[in-house]
């Protein structure tokens, strides 16, 4: 017996309302499908379909009409079948057709002028250092103002190490524009869906684009399933596409977004539609999107205008605030950041910096977008177990404190001072708060004499640039200094006096206060590391010495070693993906914090680790998710940590 279909209901399964075997059908199985469904749609064969053809035998022809005209992206009042195989209503998303993306246009602008500057619109095969696409790109950033290149961008330019080719340039501009992760993978997809890449950054605690299972278990709305149901290579991770394949909450679709809030079916979006419809966190700033992302001054958004907005491109946290640091009332490119991954996303910052720029000064004022003002840095004391938050000082005028550390006799604390535009200063005041007294200028961090009367400390901002020991004035006198020995960016004299460890870009030194001889002990010249600058740190008892290194793959991580060996071997503590900015050993050596910035709160936060266990550090309890808690000290007998927090 044959089964009789409808005309209706056959119409229906070939605009794809009721797809047969889908599970089955590739995506150019679908729209080889689809193409004769477009074909036989088109009543008079002018290969486009009118409105009228296009809602022939459609169940909601509302809706459907909406889609049309959203689809039609010409506005020639017809679809193509390249339109037609974007519409919504039409196809699957996984399946949808190429949309026309401003984003991906604005990149390919940018490669056109490359192939002029390099030729290669006459000669696509000519081959050239990868620096010189960083050196121009740190270019464009001065002349808007600073900021900073990626550390991975020559590896981004030149993956294979074959130099800068046209494709390897190309792929780093989608890099830089926020549509392609590092790895090469497709973020911005071409049919108009994103992968949610702060979700995995936030996860990959060490930023090797790929999860083990300690950092599987850090995903927001962990999946269901285990890490190991979607390790398919079966090495034990989770690389950044594996986990795509596997977390639903990865693939985010704008087009879906978009229909979802034109309530009225018109096909573009309005004020009141885009601030009622969006996520909360970004209803504050609904009002800077018109006209800045309505590129035609219409007074409402298409469908291709909304996929430029800020919130359709998460790479960076769009919506967190961001600080007028020198206070003037506007933010520069260099303060329009988004941390941590500002140097990543470049051209995407540019791009968004200029679209709100209305007046095209290079600045955004409190009318373009929303800025915060910030404060002086506040001194607070808190328990080890994180209770009892109590702040102590505020050194007025000065906005940026840091480097905390209580004299062993537990009577001042020093630190670094510095105001807007100037050098740091090393400071000491009484323990409980007071006015600070001024020791010496050009550095920012000290370390304690055993006896309490001496601080070392590295002057950077001199030539040569040198590791100094300050004798502390008492009542009027004024501070003696003695230079011990030239170099060194960072320095920490250990706990019995005896041995300065000194940090200076690629080495870590020790200089015997004794023999006034130095002896090296790491160098990141040669071997797996490039980089040694972090600021070292001993364990209580002074046996061993830490300090943070990167890797040739841009990641950092804190190294351990006996500092009384000639040549210590080196134990990785952790791997960190950002910078870890200070850290502080608890007397009982039993736990070391530090600060980092923190990817879930957008903050800089103190995390919590133990040095004997492999697990991942932790977020210290009782803290001020809203604040930066940036540096930190113990009290020597352990029963109280010193913080400096603020939002510089």
């Amino acid at each position: 017996m044959r089964l009789w279909i409808s005309p209706l209901l056959w119409l229906g399964l070939l605009l794809g309302n009721l797809p047969l075997h889908a599970e089955e059908e590739t995506t150019a199985d679908v729209h080889k499908r689809l193409s004769v469904t477009f074909t036989q749609a088109d009543t008079n064969r002018d290969q486009k379909l009118s409105l009228a053809e296009f809602l022939a035998g459609r169940d909601n022809p509302a809706i459907a009409k909406r889609d049309f005209r959203m689809c039609d992206f010409n506005d020639d009042q017809d679809l193509s079948l390249d339109e037609f195989l974007t519409v919504p209503s039409v196809v699957a998303a996984k399946h949808r057709g190429p949309l026309p993306d401003l984003i991906a246009d604005h990149a390919a602008q940018i490669m056109q002028t490359l192939d002029k500057t390099y030729n290669w619109d006459t000669e696509p095969n000519g081959v050239f250092n990868p620096n010189f696409m960083v050196v121009s790109l740190a270019q464009q950033l001065s002349e808007w103002g600073g900021g900073w290149v990626s550390n991975d961008a020559s590896k981004i330019a030149d993956p294979e190490s074959d130099g800068l080719t046209r494709d390897n340039a190309r792929r780093f501009i989608e890099v830089f524009m926020g549509m392609r992760n590092t790895d090469g993978t497709w973020v911005r997809r071409p049919n108009g869906q994103v992968v949610d890449l702060q979700r995995f950054q936030f996860a990959d605690f060490d930023g090797d684009n790929q999860l083990d299972e300690r950092e599987f278990a850090r995903i927001p709305n962990p999946p269901a399933a285990e890490l190991t149901a979607g390790d398919t290579d079966g090495n034990g991770m989770l690389s950044f596409p594996e986990w795509i394949a596997m977390d639903k909450r990865a693939i985010l679709d704008p087009v879906e977004d978009f229909r979802r809030m034109d309530a009225n079916l018109n096909a573009v979006l309005d004020r009141q539609e885009i601030t009622q419809g969006i996520a909360k966190e970004y209803k504050p700033f609904a009002g800077f999107l018109f006209p800045a992302f309505d590129w035609d001054q219409n007074g409402v958004l298409s469908l291709r205008e909304y996929r430029t907005l800020m919130l359709t491109s998460p790479v960076l946290p769009w919506h967190d605030v961001q600080l007028d640091n020198d206070g003037d009332g506007v933010l520069t490119f260099k303060e329009f950041a988004f941390e941590p991954h500002t140097h990543r996303w470049t051209l995407l910052r540019m791009l968004y910096f200029q679209r709100l720029d209305r007046n095209q000064d290079k600045k955004l004022d409190a009318s373009e977008w929303i800025l915060r003002k910030g404060d002086p840095d506040q001194f607070l004391v808190v328990n080890p177990d994180g209770t009892d938050w109590r702040p102590f000082y505020r050194f007025e005028g000065y906005r940026h404190c840091f480097a905390p550390a209580v004299s062993p006799d537990g009577r001042w604390i020093a630190f670094g001072a510095m105001k807007l535009a100037e050098k740091a200063s090393l400071y000491i005041m009484p323990i409980d708060g007071g006015t600070p007294r001024l020791v010496t200028e050009g550095t920012g961090m000290g370390t304690w004499s055993p006896d309490s009367q001496k601080l070392v400390c590295a002057k950077t901002y001199e030539e040569p640039r040198a590791i100094w020991e300050v004798t502390i004035p008492q009542g009027e006198q004024v501070a003696v200094a003695r230079k011990l020995v030239e170099g060194g960016l960072m320095a920490c004299a250990s706990p019995d006096g005896k041995l300065i460890a000194v940090t200076d870009i690629q080495t870590v030194d020790l200089y015997d206060c004794k023999t006034e001889e130095t002896r090296e002990i790491f160098s990141a010249v040669e071997g797996p590391y490039d980089l040694a600058a972090g600021i070292p740190f001993w364990s209580p008892n002074g046996e061993k010495l830490c300090f943070q290194v990167r890797t040739r793959q841009w990641k950092h991580q804190l190294l351990c070693c006996n500092g009384a060996e000639p040549r210590p071997a080196m134990t990785i503590l952790q791997k960190f993906e950002w910078n870890a900015q200070y850290f502080a050993w608890h007397p009982t050596q039993s736990r070391i914090l530090f600060t980092a910035y923190c990817p879930e709160r957008q903050r800089i936060q103190i995390y919590d680790f133990d040095p004997l266990s492999q697990a991942l550090p932790t977020l210290f309890p009782g803290q001020d998710s809203t604040r930066n808690n940036k540096s930190l000290c113990w009290t020597p007998d352990g029963k109280r940590l010193i913080v400096i927090s603020g939002d510089f």
